[in-house]
């Protein structure tokens, strides 16, 4: 990856300056009240209790002094309170348009903005309680009204911006550390809005809509909890009572865009109310405003969620409203006693940050005048601008060298410094006795100076913000392989917010496939592979730089085994886990690519790259030489068969005839021989097989007529020794008294065996035989279509068809005296119908057919 950059050197003076004497004094519920203005300049001290407010309210209060710390109002969002703690005319219910339009139970009721480069106009923005349709809106306050002391213009009174929204409402500088963003978030959605006010009044036309996190709605509730800005304006933080969480932003104070959220929950989390940053902006703090715990999360964490430390735990009374005030410390609303907690070093971790929960007592120094602070504190305002400045401030692209030089009267005596306040660090905190000098910044960036300038015993305070010219940031990082479905996200628009004229141009070049496309904007997305060339044009102060990313293919690693390897040796085999630049660790302990097994088993390797992990294994078993044994020779008897099987796993096969499957059958007698073959080498063997003849057996006929009462039934057998009949007997001669089917098994010395079987029909004596068949009548005989039987003296008969070699053709039952026989389908020739009567006689008749 190769990186440009060019730098033009210029020039750059800063002629604004912010006092943030104007937060210098508090008022809040109810009847409590704070001032630092009393306090030792150099380093700010702890505040002192004042008593001469007047608010009776439960929420949200604002309250804003000059730059000399003197007080000019404030407001609980429905009156304002001039400096002499009079009501307002303007803002009171008899006035045009009555009250304002906050509300004393709304989070944050009201906050107040001063018109850039404006003494004397300041504007108050107010939302009301549980999101009613008053929504987001604003009042003019004019400061030369009431003899210098103020009062609402009611003309520019509660104007509507925008409705529904909750009950956050705060304030943040825009980049170009002149002109203030007024933000609110509205009502059942995930947006939030944003308005700018600038020297030329509020902008009414063009609010910045950001939808951005979890969406603040269904129940009343959770409209509730606080919305705070970082001192930089880079960050966002919220509480959502009715949920119960807190949720993080990221805030682009050039454009007003919210983006990037955080949400920070937990199942035991319980109303949660107020958050604040520190001044350093590592570390956000949040209260929860019906429970006890006060909570830090690092902001420089990777993981902000996990980073969470409970830093105490709070006495009898819950929590509130948590505010950073002028002197870097933050302060805790203890609900409804006259004490506020103080966490005294909020720029440290864990408990170093010393939390003291009865910080600062409201009540008066004789304890007889009780106040007491309820949820909420007051909104801090946004600096006060001049439009002339003490202080003159050059700075340089190249060597970051900023000179300093004081327009004051020449007799001042010294000048303290902190050139990056509020840090205690002598780096920073320095003392000079001219009214010129120089300081190295190492890193470029917006800092805050406190300078205190001591001249004829009298100390000023002035802040002032510097930008240390700034060279733009385009660091791709290194080339890298895109895994499937990732993709690359950049986002270079805090060049824009940091840039010292507050404007950058930026293109992104990418050829992909070879074909190159330009784009202008600072955010994009990478999911393919190429070359992108992407460049930040800033001011004419620091030129422009440049920076190359190559993206090439990525892939899941494959993987890279056989399932099962076989060898003789299998210390010869190498394994290659393939998937060239990944990392590799095999169960041998082994992390190169190539291993050499060192005997049979299972070996598993894990490749890892960064598209993910792939896990393979493989079985390695020792193959031995082949052992085939096919058997004795043998014989088996004509007509049967003979199975053979090498059993021989992983085997090839040649048989002697030509087969070349693991098992062959085989009938014919001859040698049969077998060649088995594996990684291993060869074996052969041989088996002889012979047929044995088997014996003869058969009847005369199919069919036997036998006469009498008894039947010896020779069949004509050749070269059997043992005679099995389907009767059980076992001679040669079966005598047979009963018509019906007849079987014999003959068996062969070797063993070999054949069968045949015979149907024995009876005639009985002549006589009985005439006068039987004189009752049953067959006609016509020879017959074409139809053979008809009547039966003079039975009407019921079984009956069987056989044709002339003893087959049976058909048989059944005849019902009744007078039935037909269909024998129209039957070959032509001489067929045997035998009928069965009920009193067992058997009468058999010779039927021709003819066709």
């Amino acid at each position: 990856m190769k990186r440009l950059a060019t730098l033009l050197i210029a020039l750059f003076t800063i002629t604004l300056i912010s006092a943030q004497n104007t937060g210098g004094i508090w008022y809040f519920p109810e009847n409590a009240g704070l001032s630092w203005c009393g306090s030792s300049p150099f380093p700010m001290n702890d505040p002192e209790v004042i008593f001469d407010g007047q608010l009776q309210t439960g929420e949200g209060v604002a309250t804003i002094s000059d730059a000399n710390c003197n007080l000019l109002f404030y407001t609980n969002g429905v009156n304002v309170w001039d400096a002499t703690h009079s009501v307002m005319a303007g803002s009171m219910a008899t006035s045009f348009g009555g009250t304002l339009k906050g509300d004393i139970s709304a989070t944050q009721s009201a906050v107040i903005v001063q018109k850039p480069l404006d003494w004397n106009i300041y504007y108050i923005f107010t939302v009301p309680a549980n999101y009613s349709s008053e929504g987001l809106r604003y009042s003019k306050v004019d400061m030369s009204l009431n003899g210098g002391l103020g009062d609402v213009d009611i003309i520019e009174k509660n104007q509507l911006l925008y409705t529904p929204t909750t009950e956050k409402l705060t304030t943040v500088w825009h980049a170009n550390g002149l002109d203030v963003w007024v933000l609110s978030h509205e009502w059942n959605s995930n947006g939030f809005v944003a308005y700018l006010v600038t020297s030329s009044g509020v902008n009414t036309s063009n609010p910045v809509i950001s939808n951005v996190g979890q969406v603040y709605g269904s129940t009343t509730s959770n409209s509730r909890g606080y919305l705070k800005v970082s001192p930089s304006g880079s960050k966002l933080a919220a509480a959502v009572q009715g949920e119960a969480f807190y949720e993080l932003y990221d805030f682009n104070n050039f454009t007003g865009v919210v983006s990037s959220p955080v949400l920070l929950q937990q199942p035991n989390y319980v109303y949660c109310y107020g958050v604040e940053f520190s001044m350093n902006e590592n570390y956000l703090y949040g209260s929860e405003r019906y429970g006890y715990v006060l909570r830090q999360y690092d902001l420089t964490a990777s993981n902000i969620l996990a980073s969470e430390i409970q830093i105490a735990t709070l006495g009898s009374a819950a929590g509130g409203a948590l505010q950073r005030a002028i002197n870097g410390k933050i302060y805790l609303a203890r609900n409804s006693t006259n004490y506020l907690g103080c966490i005294n070093s909020p720029d440290v971790g864990g408990l170093g940050s010393n939390y003291v929960d009865q910080a600062i007592y409201l009540g008066d120094t004789a304890g007889t005048e009780v106040r007491v602070s309820r949820e909420s504190l007051p909104a801090m305002p946004q600096p006060v601008f001049f439009t002339l400045a003490p202080l003159d401030i050059v700075t340089s692209c190249t060597d970051s060298i900023t000179s300093f030089n004081i327009n004051i009267p020449s007799n001042f005596d010294t000048a303290y410094w902190n050139l990056n306040y509020p840090s205690t660090d002598p780096q920073w905190n320095l003392s000079t006795t001219n009214a010129t000098f120089d300081f190295h910044y190492s890193t470029a960036g917006l800092y805050q100076v406190q300078l205190i300038t001591l001249t004829a015993g009298q100390l000023d305070t002035s802040y002032y913000d510097v930008w240390v010219a700034y060279q733009a940031d385009v660091d791709l990082g290194p080339n890298q392989s895109l895994c499937p479905g990732d993709s690359l996200v950049f986002d270079f628009s805090f060049n824009t917010a940091n840039s010292l004229s507050g404007n950058c141009t930026y293109q992104l070049e990418s050829e992909i496939n070879g074909v190159v496309t330009v784009d202008t904007m600072p955010d994009f997305i990478i999911n393919q592979t190429g070359v992108y060339t992407f460049s930040v044009y800033t001011d004419t102060i620091c030129g422009f730089a440049m920076d190359q990313l190559i993206v090439e293919d990525g892939n899941v690693p494959v993987a890279p085994l056989p399932s099962q390897l076989f060898s003789c040796t299998p210390d010869t085999f190498v394994l290659h886990a393939m998937n060239e630049g990944a990392s590799y660790h095999w169960s041998t302990g082994d992390t190169t690519q190539l291993i050499q097994p060192i005997g049979a088993g299972t070996y598993t390797v894990t490749v890892s790259n960064s598209c993910g992990t792939t896990i393979d294994s493989v079985i390695i078993e020792t193959v031995e030489l082949p052992i085939i044994e096919l058997g004795a020779d043998t014989s088996i008897c004509e007509g049967e068969s003979l199975t053979l099987n090498a059993f021989c796993t992983g085997c090839t096969y040649l048989w002697s005839t030509g087969e070349v499957t693991e098992e062959i059958i085989i009938g014919t007698a001859g040698v049969y021989e077998l060649t088995a073959s594996n990684i291993c080498g060869a074996s052969e063997d041989i088996i002889s097989l012979s047929i044995l003849p088997s014996p003869n057996v058969s009847f005369s006929a199919d069919t036997i007529i036998a006469s009498g009462s008894e039947f010896q039934l020779f069949p004509a057998v050749t070269g059997a020794v043992e005679f099995l009949w389907s009767t059980s007997d076992t001679l040669a001669v079966l005598i047979v008294s009963q018509p019906g089917w007849y079987s014999i098994e003959v068996t062969s010395a070797e063993g070999c065996t054949s069968s045949a079987e015979v149907y024995i029909d009876f005639l009985w004596g002549l006589e009985e035989q005439e006068q039987v068949e004189a009752k049953i009548w067959v006609y016509p005989n020879p017959a074409n279509e139809h053979l008809n039987i009547k039966l003079l003296d039975n009407s019921q008969a079984n009956y069987t068809l056989l044709n002339s070699t003893g087959q049976l053709i058909q048989q059944g039952q005849f019902e009744q005296a007078n039935n037909k026989l269909d024998v129209r389908n039957f070959s032509e020739g001489l067929y045997y119908l035998s009928i069965m009567l009920e009193n067992g006689m058997l009468v058999t008749k010779p039927i021709e057919i003819l066709r």
